[in-house]
């Protein structure tokens, strides 16, 4: 039986995981979003690799992004220190 403070981890280290791929995936449809409106007001259908790179970087410097980016940033961080956190709570090996 596993010890409870590893189990807390588990549901802990899944929960946060869960949050920070809906973030990261709500970040990139906006920008495939935006990358097609800019597509459709040049007169196409379908953003070109470099109209999609370009909104991408234009989300990375957009002001009224950075609120999105900072929940990003905090996000990694916490999930990267709750996996160091697993690292002191789970045994090293097997037996």
């Amino acid at each position: 039986m596993m010890p409870l403070v590893q189990v807390i981890w588990l549901g802990a280290s899944a929960a946060l995981f869960a949050l920070w791929v809906w973030m990261l995936f709500c970040i990139l449809w906006q920008a495939a979003c935006d990358a097609r409106k800019t597509a459709e007001a040049l007169g196409g259908k379908w953003p070109s690799a470099i109209q999609q790179i370009t909104q991408f970087s234009a989300f990375l410097r957009a002001r009224e992004h950075q609120c999105s980016r900072w929940r990003l940033i905090a996000l990694t961080a916490a999930l990267l220190a709750l996996y160091v956190l697993g690292l002191a709570i789970w045994p090293t090996g097997p037996g």
